[in-house]
């Protein structure tokens, strides 16, 4: 499945937050977390802390985590399945 980058959702110290869909038309859209790869400790404790709550009602889905190189530079990049509260097609 490859993802698109449409829009930033959100900068803040520990990453920047993506709206993607998926090139898979039934597939629902999810967020992209991503930061530097040398600044990522927290974003890959993140990924970890949501995979072991992973069910549970309220906490946001992680779908995993990988890294990509972009431009040079290293990316750590966590995959989440979070509710939007705008409409998503547009």
């Amino acid at each position: 499945m490859a993802l698109i980058k449409r829009r930033v959702l959100g900068k803040g110290t520990y990453g920047t937050v993506f709206f993607a869909e998926s090139t898979d038309p039934d597939a629902p859209p999810i967020a992209i977390k991503s930061c530097l790869l040398h600044r990522s400790s927290s974003l890959r404790l993140e990924d970890r802390i949501l995979t072991q709550l992973r069910g549970l009602p309220g906490i946001v889905q992680s779908f995993g985590s990988t890294t990509s190189i972009k431009n040079g530079a290293q990316y750590s990049i966590c995959f989440l399945n979070m509710p939007l509260v705008e409409p998503w097609r547009t």
